[in-house]
């Protein structure tokens, strides 16, 4: 066996245990739930109607986000 051999071999026996599994990171569960309407208030049929348009679109999109989160999370 050649000199230069041996230490080859046990730096690769010293780095065998260098390898680490990979860390996954995923948001706070928090940030993970649907988003709630809450309770308003209106003085108009105008201002219901409006408001409700508004609140249902933001609703949406914020449940899309979190559904996407919860997606990224489980791969």
């Amino acid at each position: 066996m050649s000199p230069g051999i041996l230490p080859m071999i046990a730096l690769a026996g010293a780095l065998t245990g260098c390898v680490t599994a990979p860390v996954k990171l995923t948001p706070p569960s928090e940030l993970l739930e649907d988003c709630r309407a809450g309770s308003l208030s209106f003085k108009t049929n105008e201002e219901v109607a409006v408001s409700a348009a508004k609140l249902a679109g933001a609703l949406k999109l914020c449940n899309l986000d979190k559904k996407a989160l919860r997606e990224w999370a489980k791969d």
